[in-house]
């Protein structure tokens, strides 16, 4: 399963399908709660499924949807990718 916090222009997304594909995914669930409604008919050409919780009509960027909406710095992201991680067993 894939998910983001919101499609903008899909570049992003795009890349990460191309990656677990070549990662040999079997199967990929795009989950996202919010992208433009054009972009649902280019995602359910690449993946097996879409969960997406909304689709407007007028759509200008991911954070419009956001009440908290900060800007994640590198470092917090290298910080989080040293953090122990669950994983199913």
């Amino acid at each position: 399963m894939l998910v983001d916090d919101g499609i903008a222009t899909g570049y992003t997304v795009e890349t990460a399908i191309a990656t677990l594909r070549e990662w040999g995914a079997r199967r990929i669930v795009l989950a996202v709660p919010v992208a433009p409604r054009h972009t649902l008919t280019r995602f359910q050409r690449l993946v097996d499924d879409v969960v997406l919780l909304h689709a407007p009509d007028e759509f200008y960027a991911v954070g419009q949807f956001y009440e908290y909406f900060p800007d994640v710095s590198d470092d917090r992201v290298r910080a989080a990718l040293k953090e122990p991680s669950v994983t199913a067993t």
